[in-house]
């Protein structure tokens, strides 16, 4: 009769050897995340203007704003080069979103016949 041997390394009775560990690549380790800077732009500036309504004065007006491109300016200097990009964007999407707003407001007040 016809012997079957079976190496021990692949028994089935053994449970199957996990896949090598994927390692980032060096160029992107370290560089923080875009997404981190997003919400982070988003939170200042939201906060911050939460916190400054109750002031009346007008240079606390883009405090917010000037606080987040510090930041921004010193993720980039710390090489922190995709938090400092996501925050940037978050500040592009913040000034779309004004802009779309205070477009609609003009377009419902030409429809508005004083």
């Amino acid at each position: 009769m016809n012997e079957m041997r079976i190496d021990p390394a692949h028994d089935a009775a053994s449970p199957p050897s996990s896949p090598p560990q994927q390692t980032p690549p060096d160029d992107e380790s370290g560089k923080g995340s875009m997404g981190l800077g997003f919400g982070l732009a988003w939170l200042i500036v939201v906060v911050g203007h939460i916190l400054l309504i109750s002031r009346s004065a007008m240079m606390t007006l883009f405090l917010p704003e000037l606080a987040t491109i510090i930041l921004a300016i010193v993720m980039a200097a710390q090489g922190k080069s995709r938090t400092a990009t996501g925050i940037c964007i978050g500040l592009a999407t913040m000034f779309g979103v004004a802009l779309l707003l205070v477009a609609a407001c003009f377009g419902m007040m030409t429809n508005m016949h004083f």
